[in-house]
């Protein structure tokens, strides 16, 4: 398995004031969940990061509605 060295990819996406900013992780089997921007620092940043594992599910939630469940346990690389 080829690993890239991981990048601040979020810093755009922080720098927009966008609230949530999820890095599927494959090698770890996780998913990183980023919120609360901090887009007036140098570099942009997130304040928060949980990482969901193996038994989690994450709502993945438009206009403030559920529209489905991801689960962490079905990522595969």
């Amino acid at each position: 398995m080829h690993v890239h060295k991981r990048s601040n990819k979020g810093q755009p996406y922080a720098e927009s004031g966008i609230p949530i900013y999820w890095m599927i992780n494959l090698a770890n089997r996780q998913i990183e969940v980023h919120t609360d921007p901090e887009p007036n620092v140098n570099p942009p940043a997130y304040r928060n990061r949980r990482d969901d594992t193996h038994g989690d599910a994450l709502s993945l939630t438009l206009d403030g509605a559920v529209v489905d469940n991801i689960f962490v346990a079905k990522l595969s690389v």
